[in-house]
Order: structure tokens, then sequence, then C-alpha cells
């Protein structure tokens, strides 16, 4: 048993400078990925910013369409007013 932890022991020593070039490697390749997913982060944040700027900016418009609107309507209810009340008078006699 004594003789196989030394033989481990010494494939671990033998081994130990590619271990550290793989581990610095991994290292790298953790760093670019993390690097790579801020800026994809950073990329969908900017568009949620910008969607939500855009919803923001078309409520606005949105809102005085509706009164532009509800004042042709009522325009319109003014005008067809009269011919309401003759058919209304017509009716009662």
């Amino acid at each position: 048993l004594s003789n196989q932890c030394l033989c481990s022991s010494s494939v671990l020593s033998a081994c130990e400078p590619e271990l550290q070039e793989l581990m610095r490697q991994i290292d790298i390749m953790i760093s670019q990925q993390k690097r790579q997913w801020e800026a994809e982060m950073q990329a969908l944040q900017l568009r949620v910013k910008r969607g939500e700027d855009e919803l923001l900016g078309v409520q606005p418009g949105r809102q005085e369409l509706v009164t532009k609107y509800e004042q042709q309507l009522q325009r319109v209810r003014e005008e067809v007013r009269p011919f309401s009340v003759k058919n209304d008078c017509q009716q009662a006699q």
C-alpha cells in the first residue's frame, strides 16, 4: 500500500507542471467566457432600456391620440343631438 502511494506521489510530482498549465488555460477560458457573458448582459440591458424608453415615449403620444378622438366623438355627438331630439319629438306625437 505504501509502495502504491509512493508511486502515485511521484506521478503527481511529474505531472504538476502540466496540471498547473492546464489550470492556467482553464482560468483563461473561464475569464474569456465571463467577459463574453458580461458583454451579452450589457447588450441585453441596453435593449431592455431602449424598449422601456420606447414604451414611455409612446404613452404620451397615445394619450394625445385618445384625447383627439374623444374630442372628435364629442363634436359628432353634438352634431347628431339635434336629429335625435327631432326624432324623439316626432315619436312622441
